[in-house]
């Protein structure tokens, strides 16, 4: 199961997914950093880790697929280190 969510941050809205663990116990909660944008197919990998009881929560960076902002390889590491 994907679900959407959407965080603020730094005065932009941030786009992203959800994959809860699909089974008791959760073995353990991730933050899967997607590579470059534009490339698909990382909810194959987020799902099937949901499905090893590991929940997921991925987002899109700043300015892609529908987050706001603009994106920059140099800056986008803010997002995960500061929240913002």
């Amino acid at each position: 199961m994907m679900i959407p969510v959407e965080f603020a941050s730094s005065g932009s809205m941030i786009r992203g997914y959800f994959f809860p663990s699909s089974g008791d116990p959760i073995i353990a909660t991730v933050i899967f950093l997607q590579g470059f944008p534009g490339i698909e197919g990382d909810e194959l990998i987020c799902e099937r880790l949901a499905q090893a009881n590991v929940s997921v929560l991925t987002f899109n960076y700043r300015g892609t697929f529908g987050s706001q902002g603009y994106f920059s390889f140099s800056k986008d590491h803010q997002i995960l280190l500061t929240g913002g």
